[in-house]
């Protein structure tokens, strides 16, 4: 996957988490992770292996999130 895919494909997935905060800090580490390290090669096969962990991350914070509780900031 290229550089560019992968960022997106993070980005994306980040923005599937149920709760605010998660969801804020997930996208802010992802963009300065990416920022620092993006010109190294093997980022980029750490970067699959952290996309595989995010998903599986979002799967159980949605399972123990209720729909009803959002922040003010969301609505």
């Amino acid at each position: 996957m290229e550089a560019r895919a992968l960022y997106r494909a993070l980005l994306r997935e980040a923005q599937k988490f149920p709760t605010y905060n998660y969801r804020e800090y997930a996208v802010r580490r992802i963009k300065d992770e990416f920022k620092s390290k993006a010109a190294d090669p093997a980022y980029l096969v750490e970067g699959e292996t952290e996309l595989a962990q995010l998903k599986r991350l979002v799967k159980v914070a949605r399972l123990y999130v209720p729909d009803s509780e959002r922040l003010v900031v969301e609505q």
